[in-house]
């Protein structure tokens, strides 16, 4: 009989004390327990699988643009589908040309040819709205040139190109001017974005190299200088 009571105390402490997986504390608590999960991956690769229950978020890999490019955009957390919106919040048009915010996907935003600020917008299936603002800057000019206008005059011609159908989208184009030996550039002119061709005529007094610099304007937005030097006149 002692050999019996023996036995059975060793079996109970052995169900109440023994291995975890096998217990009976175990047993009844296991599904109180919540089990942890790691998703295998880089957490910023694009392709990385959202936790649909996470608090919807989405990044942008720029948030200032040309017009025209593109940025990369990643959904990381939210409740699929979604809905992808955008609006213009302080865009220049000139004149009365309709806005052109570009292209909005899951994957990637393509700047239109307007340029401003505007709001990209996620919305998720459970209601959950995250925005991104992104400023869009003009194109700068291409094939900026400098020559003299005749042989043995003191003028200088500058010429440039630009986008035609992206030039209803801006305002005009700034003229700076920086002789040698001159630490800054001081402005002499705006183009207006109406002209043709694309050009500017500087009366210069002394035979110099001459710099210059070309400023695209939309509004209160500019682009990237371009800046070219004479021949000696």
């Amino acid at each position: 009989m002692k050999w019996f009571r023996f036995a059975t105390i060793i079996i109970l402490l052995s169900l109440f004390a023994g291995c975890d997986d096998f217990s009976l504390y175990s047993q009844f608590t296991r599904d109180k327990e919540t089990e942890i999960v790691e998703i295998p991956g880089d957490p910023t690769d694009p392709t990385y699988p959202t936790d649909p229950m996470a608090e919807l978020v989405f990044v942008i890999t720029s948030t200032t643009l040309t017009s025209g490019n593109s940025v990369d955009v990643s959904i990381v957390n939210g409740r699929p589908p979604y809905t992808l919106t955008k609006r213009d919040l302080d865009v220049y048009s000139s004149g009365s040309v309709s806005n052109d915010l570009g292209m909005f996907t899951e994957t990637q935003y393509t700047a239109g040819k307007s340029c401003g600020t505007v709001e990209l917008m996620v919305i998720d299936s459970a209601g959950s709205i995250v925005t991104q603002t992104v400023t869009v800057k003009p194109r700068p000019v291409e094939g900026l040139t400098v020559i003299r206008d005749q042989p043995g005059n003191n003028q200088h011609r500058l010429e440039w190109s630009y986008d035609v159908d992206r030039l209803p989208y801006i305002q005009s184009f700034e003229i700076h001017r920086k002789r040698d030996r001159e630490s800054v550039f001081t402005k002499i002119g705006d183009v207006s974005n109406s002209v043709t061709p694309l050009q500017y005529n500087d009366t210069v007094s002394n035979p110099q190299i001459t710099y210059y610099r070309v400023i695209v304007h939309a509004g209160a937005f500019s682009s990237q200088e371009r800046d070219v030097f004479s021949p000696k006149n």
